[in-house]
């Protein structure tokens, strides 16, 4: 059985694989997963052990670095760690979802064990970067592997003494037992909203229709995010909207208190084990931005830029509100009526109507539009098929080539629509790296691409709004990444970049959506299958353009409430922490008490200091988006350049250095503000 799952993964990563080898990657049984995890495990034991049993002084970067690259991002070990990693957001089956989470709890503890806290790899890595390393002739991946990777190490303990060590050690543990129980309560968390007919006034009622319903007719508004979208900005029922946003916004409370409460606390004690003054300084030391004083002055400096705008675009706002949105008595707005108050003004002045623009971008209409424009820019062919046999029956297979030589560049497994304990938000999840070897074989990846978008209803397709097709798009962005990123080293390849760029690729490819080409090309009127009109054109991009300032600083409170958290203190009082940030950042908005969201705000726990990095790599995103417009957008030969200075490169180059080899200059700030209207 060993062997015949051998041979299934070396047939995918060498790329001579029908569909039926992809899905046999992924375990269908109870069985399966405990089999594959113990496969895992023996896997990295032997490839570590052979790598620790090496004599020093016949060390190579390929016996060495290059084996543990292999044994950490492209084996057994890493394959399995991917899929259960995947599985363990998608899984909804009760008997499959406690064996995912057993296994990946068992490789979690493996990783840590065997490759992060392994005083004995360490010596072994360290041995050769001091000796042979010095007179082998290395690429400039290769050094910048043995710099990064090193830096890990330390960074891990490993040069402490070993009672320091046996403390960090089992620091890292708790932390990670405890961030897998904080995303747990959320993820788990399946409360919802019980409301009569009339409390759903304002709400379409092909969206109705699809709601479950009590016994007694009632219906349930459940907390996942297409649901909580289209009832935040339509129902005209301001109870209706306050109930569910204080539903959705308190996922995981109150568990979560305790349990970040400690993650907190833990890691301030690591932080400090390992000389810095804070988790946000550990996290941050090894990012673009390097430390949390930068992220501050950039957290400062953008909201010093935007607040002006933040607070015209309120004023406009509530110059004309809806009957049902009442301020505060200090003139505020409350939460739950600001996405409410929004549609209706762009509606009412801009002319922009989500439900009847979503009837131009049809699903799977828009997904083959979409693949058009990336083979145009980025020489990528895709097809697209149904896919059985996985953990779910609604999944498509899509298999992408370069179109200049149909070289196969991987395969990516999408699942796009919601149901029960599934993750609800977008991701894209890395299972096989793509990459080329030393023996100059290619190697495609293989991914999986995770929304939550509608289903399509009693004959009606899925029609997208511009936000939701938005999204797709930035999800696609990191899989063309994932895609074009071949690097030799599998711990370079695709996404695996630092952590302050990993959004850059995938916001310049979101912002297309505002490009006025590309939304004629993409469009088509299910009914009667012309594009949008050049006035209807207008009124989106117009729609878009609004209320940007107001967005921005949504996103600097979450920003400024990730880097507090991971702050110096091993003590933090979590609602005055988050009503600070608040009252800074948000003035024009209520706080209200019952509003306890970082109690379900995953990202602490993902990213945990560096939620910075959305806004920050948007900011680059703009740069490299007006510096391709400016050449002439979705033209093959910027594309090719993008391709070859930024996307190929993946993770082995200091992305400072990327971005100033394909602008020819230093990044700067100019065409992010000018894109947000501040200099009109």
């Amino acid at each position: 059985m060993k062997n015949k799952y051998v041979l299934i993964w070396i047939l995918a990563v060498f790329g001579n694989i029908a569909q039926e080898k992809v899905v046999a990657i992924f375990p269908k049984t109870v069985a399966e997963f405990e089999f594959n995890t113990e496969l895992a495990i023996e896997d990295a034991q032997q490839r570590v052990a052979k790598i620790i049993a090496l004599d020093h002084s016949k060390r190579t970067f390929a016996n060495t670095a290059c084996a543990l690259d292999r044994a950490e991002a492209f084996s057994d070990f890493a394959t399995i760690c991917g899929v259960t990693r995947a599985i363990r957001l998608l899984q909804t089956d009760k008997l499959m979802e406690e064996a995912v989470h057993k296994s990946f709890a068992q490789l979690r503890d493996v990783k840590i064990e065997l490759f992060d806290m392994n005083k004995q790899l360490y010596e072994a890595f360290k041995a050769y970067c001091k000796g042979n390393a010095k007179i082998e002739k290395l690429t400039e991946e290769q050094q910048y592997f043995l710099q990064e990777r090193m830096k890990m190490f330390e960074q891990d303990g490993l040069g402490k003494d070993e009672l320091t060590f046996i403390k960090i050690q089992a620091l890292k543990k708790d932390l990670v037992a405890l961030g897998l129980t904080f995303e747990k309560n959320i993820t788990q968390d399946s409360r919802a909203v019980v409301v009569q007919f009339e409390e759903l006034q304002g709400i379409n009622q092909d969206f109705i229709n699809t709601l479950e319903k009590t016994e007694n007719y009632s219906y349930f508004l459940k907390t996942d995010r297409p649901t909580v979208s289209r009832v935040l900005a339509t129902c005209d029922v301001a109870s209706t909207r306050k109930q569910l946003f204080l539903a959705f916004i308190n996922r995981g409370y109150p568990k979560n208190k305790e349990i970040l409460e400690a993650i907190i606390k833990k890691s301030d004690k690591l932080a400090k084990l390992l000389d810095f003054t804070s988790r946000a300084h550990l996290d941050l030391d090894s990012q673009m931005a390097h430390t949390p004083e930068r992220v501050q002055k950039f957290i400062d400096d953008v909201l010093n830029k935007i607040k002006k705008k933040a607070n015209k675009e309120f004023e406009l706002l509530v110059h004309d509100l809806p009957e049902s949105v009442l301020l505060t008595k200090d003139g505020k707005i409350q939460p739950w009526d600001i996405y409410y108050a929004r549609a209706k003004y762009k509606k009412k002045n801009v002319g922009a109507s989500k439900s009847k623009h979503s009837e131009y971008f049809v699903l799977e209409d828009t997904i083959e539009k979409m693949f058009v424009i990336f083979q145009e820019f980025f020489g990528i062919t895709f097809k697209q098929e149904s896919v059985s046999g996985l953990w779910f029956n609604d999944l498509n297979l899509i298999t992408a080539r370069r179109t200049s030589d149909n070289l196969l560049l991987g395969y990516i497994i999408a699942d796009l629509h919601p149901r029960k304990n599934k993750y609800d938000n977008a991701c894209v999840e890395h299972i096989i790296p793509g990459l080329h070897d030393e023996h100059g074989l290619e190697h495609p990846a293989t991914c999986i691409l995770i929304m939550n978008l509608p289903k399509s209803h009693n004959g009606k397709p899925t029609l997208l709004s511009i936000g939701q097709v938005t999204q797709l798009f930035h999800e696609f962005g990191h899989v063309v990444h994932e895609l074009l990123g071949r690097t030799s080293l599998a711990s370079f390849a695709g996404i695996r970049v630092k952590t302050d760029f990993i959004e850059t690729p995938s916001q310049m490819i979101e912002n297309l959506i505002k490009n006025r080409n590309v939304l004629k090309r993409i469009s088509c009127h299910y009914k009667t299958s012309k594009p949008l009109s050049e006035e209807e054109i207008d009124a989106i991009v117009s729609s878009q353009a609004h209320f940007v300032g107001q967005r921005i600083t949504e996103q600097l409170l979450l920003t400024q409430l990730s880097l507090d958290c991971y702050g110096d203190g091993a003590f933090k009082n979590l609602d005055a922490l988050f009503q600070a940030a608040h009252e800074k950042i948000l003035n024009n908005h209520a706080f209200s008490p019952e509003n306890h969201k970082w109690a379900s705000f995953l990202h602490l726990i993902g990213h945990g200091p560096k939620y910075y990095s959305y806004l920050w790599s948007e900011v680059f995103a703009i740069d490299l988006l007006k510096t391709i417009e400016n050449k002439g957008l979705l033209c093959s030969d910027i594309g090719e350049k993008y391709v070859q200075s930024i996307l190929s490169k993946g993770g082995s180059r200091d992305p400072n250095i990327l971005l100033k080899d394909f602008l020819g200059r230093e990044p700067n700030q100019e065409a992010f503000l000018d894109n947000i209207g501040l200099y009109e």
